[in-house]
């Protein structure tokens, strides 16, 4: 399993998020996704995010060269719970609010989607979700997983 934090500047989605320069003011990662390992077909890029439009949703990466990767080290049995508990999420809607620190505990933007499934796999646990930015999670996530 692998996170993937989509660097600034490196791809334009304004007319998706329209935030761009606000969502991206902390730092050099401004989405995050996972890729699950298991069934993976060689270069179908498909991964577990939230997106403006779709809600929580699977989505096919596109300039995956555009994006940061972290590996995550853990069991099978891990990475299946991941996966389930991401399908539970699958047609959750979007809500960008989220990145504010008040969301409405419905939706979800991207990096909270991901942070709860680590969540729901053990880790992370002192994180609050709802708060996380990409710049943010990914600085941790790096941290905890390359030292």
């Amino acid at each position: 399993m692998r996170l993937a934090f989509l660097r600034t500047g490196s791809v334009s989605l304004g007319d998706c998020y329209g935030l761009d320069h606000f969502v991206a003011r902390d730092g050099k990662w401004w989405h995050s996704a996972i890729q699950f390992t298991f069934g993976l077909v060689p270069n179908e890029h498909i991964w577990f995010t939230a997106l403006p439009r779709k809600g929580v949703c699977w989505e096919r990466l596109g300039n995956v060269g555009a994006y940061d990767m972290l590996n995550v080290p853990v069991t099978p049995e891990q990475e299946l719970a991941a996966h389930r508990f991401a399908v539970s999420q699958i047609g959750r809607p979007y809500d960008w609010r989220g990145m504010l620190g008040v969301g409405n505990g419905n939706g979800a933007y991207c990096t909270e989607v991901v942070v709860e499934t680590m969540q729901a796999i053990g880790l992370f646990p002192d994180l609050e979700a709802c708060k996380q930015h990409a710049a943010e999670f990914y600085a941790i996530a790096r941290k905890t997983f390359e030292g």
